[in-house]
Formats: C-alpha cells, structure tokens, sequence
C-alpha cells in the first residue's frame, strides 16, 4: 500500500511526463483523480470507508492539495506556514508602555535598567487591570502613565 504523499508525487510525475503543464487546474484534477483512484482500489492508504466515492474524492482533494504545498519535490522549496503574529493590543496605555519599553531595551544601557523594571511593572499593573475590572481603579490612566514616564525622562 502507497503512502498519500508517494500516490500523490506518483500521480504528479506521470502527469508531468505526459505533457500536461505545471500549475495548471487540469494537472491538479489529474492527481487529484488518480489518488482517488488510488484510494478506492486500496492501492493508498485512507483510514476510512472506501466505498463513498464523494468523501473519497473531496479527500484526495485536500490531499492533493496539501502535498502540493508541502512536498518540496513539486513545490521547489521547503514549507514555512504562516506564523500567527499573537494578540494585537487594543489598550493604548498599554502600547505606549510597550512601546516605551523597547525603546528602553534597544539602548541597551545599564543604567536603563531600574527605568525597564518600573515600566516591566507598569505593565504588569495594567495587563491586571485589563484582566480584572475590579482592579481598574488602582492603574494609572494613560495621562498619568505619560507624565510618569516623561518625568523618568522616556519620551513616547
């Protein structure tokens, strides 16, 4: 039995060496048929019910396309997925400060160094703020955290 990957770059070579043109959509649903194929045969592996030629299809589908992607043999190049870039912060007191913060860190001056912990802590503060409604007296409003932050001598 052929692994799904080795059915699909089988299916591709073949196309390819029967002159059918990289990228095009009917090279696409040539592999995508012949894995089908593959698969009600038994020659592919699939873990589920053979018999229903609509799952099988739309599945070697997704297969097809997902070994297009990911092989490097028919992509050209190796895959890197999309990397989330994290939660966005909406809060502006909270981007100033963070903002304040690499500015701080970029120096790279020891004497930064008890600027970075307040700010650290500021932060901190804040993000309990956001956290716990309950707590959102005891933070500084952003005016407050400028001014603090421009007394310290860190200008936003």
């Amino acid at each position: 039995m052929m692994k799904q990957r080795e059915a699909v770059f089988a299916a591709y070579t073949a196309a390819l060496e029967a002159g059918m043109a990289v990228g095009t959509d009917q090279l696409f649903d040539h592999v995508a048929d012949t894995v089908a194929a593959g698969i009600t045969a038994g020659e592919v592996a699939y873990g589920k019910d053979r018999a229903d030629e609509a799952k099988v299809k739309s599945y070697s589908r997704s297969v097809t396309s997902n070994w297009f992607k990911k092989d490097e043999r028919i992509a050209g190049a190796k895959y890197v997925p999309a990397t989330r870039r994290g939660p966005q912060i909406k809060d502006e007191t909270l981007k100033k400060l963070t903002s304040a913060l690499k500015s701080l860190k970029a120096h790279n001056r020891p004497e930064d160094m008890t600027l970075i912990t307040k700010v650290q802590d500021q932060i901190e503060a804040r993000r309990s703020a956001l956290a716990s409604d309950k707590a959102a007296s005891k933070v500084q409003p952003l005016e407050e955290t400028l001014a603090s932050l421009a007394e310290l001598g860190i200008e936003v």
